[in-house]
């Protein structure tokens, strides 16, 4: 049977035709001025308080509660949004402007290149649902081609889940039919009124702050893992989206098709789970690299984690910085291994060889001069190298670039340049280079 016309005939049967499934119970969970600010009277206040030139968050307060005669609770928390939607630009570029967002959604949430890259691995118009959707990140992308259900167990977020959906489909950034339902309750109510066939494709961000604090633990995380593993079971694709940092359970790692570490502007943002009923379950750890501002992959590596990687008596010709996926995956060894590199030298995390690497996830340069950590020296070889431009990378216990850019007086015109600080074989070096790729 086709998927998408399984949910179109059952889905009267499963929700209220309304797009936010919030009854009145979850509305009474939310304070008055918390209903207020989604309302068209809240969402004007937003919009004068983002007109009001060089004022900060004070003076815009005082200009709502002045000019609309807006109580402090209402007037703080439009004056809110419009410092947070200017933080949501980074993720969201120019739709944040239209968004609602709250201060644990916004650090929380996929950022819209990211959510569109793990959209694409989805198949196109299979049913989908997003547990604990938060601020709707993900589920924007999903939504461009699969009907889905955000489900998030706190109102407010949930609310604001629905919002920015409704804004993105106002704005064309979604089409016009794209078929979105928002759920306000825990995972385990999505359990009992939801079957695993209703949908196939499950993205999940556990909670890891439910204590108020962030954690990598996975034990500590909301839903709990046995939640977890119960909202695995019978899906035709699944993602769990965890930070970098967390350590993927035992019993995953057997059953995982992989895990996936994504960085985009050289931070990595996510460790991704995939678990996939249809491919071999392989266990490969891979290190994929987006776009800045795209969801295009300009590099990406699997293997296996944490294999040896010795060190070089001595730098090669050329050096390499590989990217933060790389090393969040502890592919690092793999990827010397298959692309006949060492460490630059003892724990380093630089790595060296012989010949350029054509792979974005580790940044090429070629060495031009080799030298000890000596003021004199390294100020002597810049000058001669012609650059007016200088980047100064660090590994190890070095002195800091501000500190040797201070030693430094660069011309005004010239070439750029690269200078590494770095531990070697034969101790702290600098080290001249250029950029290949």
């Amino acid at each position: 049977m086709n998927d998408n016309i399984g949910w179109q005939n059952e889905r009267k049967d499963l929700m209220p035709s309304a797009a936010y499934l919030g009854d009145d119970r979850h509305f009474g969970e939310l304070k008055p001025e918390e209903k207020w600010i989604f309302s068209e009277e809240g969402q004007t206040a937003v919009q004068k308080a983002a007109a009001l030139r060089g004022g900060d968050e004070w003076k815009r307060i005082l200009f709502l509660r002045e000019k609309l005669a807006l109580p402090p609770e209402k007037a703080a928390l439009a004056a809110v949004q419009v410092v947070l939607r200017s933080r949501g630009k980074e993720k969201f570029a120019e739709l944040a402007e239209r968004m609602f967002f709250t201060q644990v959604g916004i650090e929380q949430s996929s950022d819209r290149w990211i959510a569109e890259y793990k959209a694409k691995r989805f198949p196109e118009g299979v049913p989908a649902a997003d547990i604990c959707c938060g601020i709707g990140g993900d589920l924007l992308a999903l939504a461009a081609a699969h009907p889905v259900l955000g489900v998030d167990r706190s109102p407010m977020t949930a609310l604001a889940a629905h919002f920015n959906l409704t804004a993105a489909q106002e704005a064309g950034v979604l089409p016009e039919d794209a078929d979105f339902q928002i759920f306000p309750g825990m995972a385990e109510e999505f359990l009992e009124r939801f079957p695993a066939e209703r949908f196939p494709l499950l993205h999940m961000d556990p909670d890891r702050r439910s204590e108020g604090v962030r954690t990598t633990q996975i034990d500590y995380f909301q839903p709990e893992f046995p939640v977890l593993e119960k909202l695995l079971e019978g899906r035709r694709l699944a993602a769990v989206k965890l930070a970098p940092g967390t350590e993927i359970p035992e019993t995953w790692l057997s059953r995982m098709t992989e895990a996936e570490w994504i960085t985009r502007n050289r931070e990595c943002r996510q460790l991704i789970v995939w678990f996939d009923a249809e491919k071999e379950r392989k266990g490969d750890f891979r290190a994929t690299l987006l776009e800045t501002h795209g969801a295009g992959v300009l590099g990406t590596f699997a293997g296996k984690p944490n294999l040896p990687l010795p060190a070089a008596e001595i730098p090669g010709r050329f050096l390499f910085d590989p990217d933060p996926s790389l090393l969040a995956a502890g592919l690092e060894g793999d990827f010397a291994q298959t692309y006949a590199l060492k460490r630059l030298g003892p724990g380093s995390l630089y790595l060296t060889g012989e010949k350029p690497v054509e792979n974005a996830l580790a940044a090429c340069f070629e060495i031009r001069c080799v030298l000890p950590l000596d003021r004199k020296q390294i100020v002597r070889a810049v000058q001669e190298s012609g650059w007016s431009r200088i980047e100064i990378k660090k590994r190890g216990a070095v002195p800091e670039p501000e500190e040797v850019r201070k030693w430094l007086k660069l011309p005004k015109k010239g070439g750029m340049g690269t200078l590494f600080l770095a531990r070697t074989a034969s101790g702290s070096l600098a080290l001249l280079a250029n950029r290949v790729f």
